[in-house]
Protein backbone atom coordinates (compact mmCIF):
# COMPACT_ATOMS: atom_id res chain seq x y z
CA UNK A 1 0.00 0.00 0.00
CA UNK A 2 0.92 3.65 -0.29
CA UNK A 3 3.38 4.83 2.43
CA UNK A 4 4.73 1.32 2.97
CA UNK A 5 7.96 -0.26 1.69
CA UNK A 6 8.71 -3.90 0.91
CA UNK A 7 11.52 -5.00 3.21
CA UNK A 8 12.38 -8.71 2.71
CA UNK A 9 8.80 -9.52 1.78
CA UNK A 10 7.17 -7.48 4.55
CA UNK A 11 5.31 -4.22 4.05
CA UNK A 12 6.64 -1.70 6.60
CA UNK A 13 6.47 2.01 7.27
CA UNK A 14 10.07 3.26 7.30
CA UNK A 15 8.95 6.30 9.33
CA UNK A 16 8.02 4.34 12.47
CA UNK A 17 9.32 0.73 12.24
CA UNK A 18 12.09 0.12 14.84
CA UNK A 19 13.47 -2.76 12.73
CA UNK A 20 13.48 -0.77 9.50
CA UNK A 21 13.89 2.85 10.55
CA UNK A 22 14.46 5.11 7.56
CA UNK A 23 15.61 2.17 5.44
CA UNK A 24 15.20 -1.60 5.33
CA UNK A 25 17.34 -3.40 7.94
CA UNK A 26 18.12 -0.33 10.09
CA UNK A 27 17.39 -1.49 13.66
CA UNK A 28 16.94 1.04 16.43
CA UNK A 29 18.90 0.24 19.64
CA UNK A 30 17.07 -0.84 22.79
CA UNK A 31 15.30 2.14 24.40
CA UNK A 32 14.95 3.95 21.05
CA UNK A 33 11.90 4.33 18.83
CA UNK A 34 11.58 5.25 15.19
CA UNK A 35 10.22 8.77 14.68
CA UNK A 36 10.05 10.18 11.18
CA UNK A 37 12.52 7.55 9.97
CA UNK A 38 15.13 8.41 12.66
CA UNK A 39 15.99 6.31 15.70
CA UNK A 40 15.15 8.51 18.69
CA UNK A 41 15.86 7.90 22.37
CA UNK A 42 12.69 7.53 24.39
CA UNK A 43 13.07 8.89 27.92
CA UNK A 44 10.75 8.00 30.79
CA UNK A 45 8.43 10.67 32.21
CA UNK A 46 10.35 13.40 34.05
CA UNK A 47 13.51 12.85 31.99
CA UNK A 48 14.76 14.75 28.93
CA UNK A 49 16.90 13.54 26.03
CA UNK A 50 20.12 15.58 26.19
CA UNK A 51 22.55 14.45 23.53
CA UNK A 52 21.41 10.84 23.64
CA UNK A 53 21.19 10.59 27.43
CA UNK A 54 18.04 10.69 29.54
CA UNK A 55 18.57 13.25 32.32
CA UNK A 56 16.50 15.04 34.95
CA UNK A 57 16.83 18.76 34.27
CA UNK A 58 15.80 19.42 37.88
CA UNK A 59 18.93 17.90 39.47
CA UNK A 60 21.62 17.25 36.83
CA UNK A 61 24.65 19.56 37.35
CA UNK A 62 25.62 19.17 33.67
CA UNK A 63 22.10 19.90 32.40
CA UNK A 64 20.54 22.13 35.05
CA UNK A 65 17.22 23.52 33.81
CA UNK A 66 18.25 22.96 30.16
CA UNK A 67 20.44 20.60 28.18
CA UNK A 68 24.08 21.71 28.34
CA UNK A 69 23.56 24.20 31.20
CA UNK A 70 26.48 23.33 33.53
CA UNK A 71 26.62 24.39 37.18
CA UNK A 72 29.94 25.94 38.35
CA UNK A 73 32.19 24.06 40.76
CA UNK A 74 30.75 24.04 44.30
CA UNK A 75 27.18 24.36 43.03
CA UNK A 76 24.47 21.72 42.72
CA UNK A 77 21.29 21.65 40.68
CA UNK A 78 18.15 22.12 42.80
CA UNK A 79 14.80 22.43 41.03
CA UNK A 80 16.58 23.24 37.75
CA UNK A 81 18.60 26.12 39.26
CA UNK A 82 22.34 26.06 40.07
CA UNK A 83 22.60 26.58 43.82
CA UNK A 84 25.68 27.14 45.99
CA UNK A 85 26.13 24.31 48.49
CA UNK A 86 28.32 25.01 51.50
CA UNK A 87 30.26 22.26 53.28
CA UNK A 88 29.49 21.45 56.92
CA UNK A 89 30.52 24.28 59.25
CA UNK A 90 30.05 26.94 56.56
CA UNK A 91 27.10 29.25 55.87
CA UNK A 92 26.02 30.75 52.56
CA UNK A 93 26.36 34.54 52.64
CA UNK A 94 25.49 35.90 49.21
CA UNK A 95 27.62 33.96 46.73
CA UNK A 96 30.22 32.80 49.28
CA UNK A 97 30.51 30.08 51.88
CA UNK A 98 31.88 31.47 55.16
CA UNK A 99 32.53 30.37 58.73
CA UNK A 100 30.44 32.70 60.88
CA UNK A 101 32.65 31.94 63.92
CA UNK A 102 35.79 33.45 62.34
CA UNK A 103 34.80 35.57 59.31
CA UNK A 104 35.37 39.26 60.09
CA UNK A 105 32.99 40.38 57.31
CA UNK A 106 30.24 37.97 58.43
CA UNK A 107 30.87 37.58 62.16
CA UNK A 108 28.05 35.62 63.81
CA UNK A 109 25.68 36.55 60.96
CA UNK A 110 25.88 37.40 57.28
CA UNK A 111 26.86 41.05 56.80
CA UNK A 112 27.95 41.65 60.42
CA UNK A 113 31.38 43.26 59.86
CA UNK A 114 33.83 43.69 62.74
CA UNK A 115 35.15 47.25 63.18
CA UNK A 116 38.81 48.07 62.61
CA UNK A 117 41.01 46.68 65.38
CA UNK A 118 38.57 43.84 66.12
CA UNK A 119 38.60 40.20 65.07
CA UNK A 120 35.87 37.59 64.89
CA UNK A 121 36.20 34.99 67.63
CA UNK A 122 33.42 32.50 68.32
CA UNK A 123 31.00 34.53 66.21
CA UNK A 124 31.58 37.78 68.15
CA UNK A 125 33.69 40.81 67.29
CA UNK A 126 36.39 41.18 69.94
CA UNK A 127 39.12 43.78 70.27
CA UNK A 128 42.61 42.72 69.25
CA UNK A 129 45.15 43.81 71.84
CA UNK A 130 48.85 44.25 71.09
CA UNK A 131 51.33 41.80 72.62
CA UNK A 132 51.67 42.24 76.39
CA UNK A 133 48.14 43.64 76.77
CA UNK A 134 44.84 41.92 77.66
CA UNK A 135 41.27 42.72 76.68
CA UNK A 136 39.46 43.77 79.86
CA UNK A 137 35.87 44.74 79.08
CA UNK A 138 36.73 46.05 75.62
CA UNK A 139 39.90 47.93 76.58
CA UNK A 140 43.48 46.79 76.11
CA UNK A 141 45.21 46.75 79.51
CA UNK A 142 48.73 45.95 80.74
CA UNK A 143 47.93 43.66 83.67
CA UNK A 144 51.45 44.07 85.04
CA UNK A 145 50.99 47.80 85.77
CA UNK A 146 47.27 48.79 85.75
CA UNK A 147 45.97 49.59 89.29
CA UNK A 148 42.37 48.81 88.22
CA UNK A 149 43.30 45.49 86.60
CA UNK A 150 46.36 44.28 88.49
CA UNK A 151 47.33 40.75 87.45
CA UNK A 152 43.79 39.98 86.24
CA UNK A 153 40.91 42.01 84.84
CA UNK A 154 38.89 43.74 87.57
CA UNK A 155 41.47 43.38 90.36
CA UNK A 156 41.74 46.94 91.79
CA UNK A 157 44.66 47.81 94.05
CA UNK A 158 43.69 49.43 97.41
CA UNK A 159 44.31 53.18 97.84
CA UNK A 160 47.98 54.00 98.25
CA UNK A 161 49.14 50.83 96.49
CA UNK A 162 50.41 50.47 92.92
CA UNK A 163 50.55 47.54 90.54
CA UNK A 164 54.03 46.18 89.97
CA UNK A 165 54.49 43.04 87.81
CA UNK A 166 50.81 42.17 88.31
CA UNK A 167 50.84 42.46 92.10
CA UNK A 168 49.42 45.27 94.25
CA UNK A 169 52.31 46.67 96.33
Amino acid sequence: PSGFTNCAGNCVKLTNDVNNCGACGINCPLGYTCVGGVCTLVCPPGFTNCGGNCVKLTNDVNNCGACGSNCPSGYTCVGGVCTLVCPPGYTKCGTNCVQLNTDEINCGACGNTCPSGYTCLGGSCVIVCPPGQTNCGGSCIQLKSDVNNCGVCGNTCPPGKTCINGTCQ
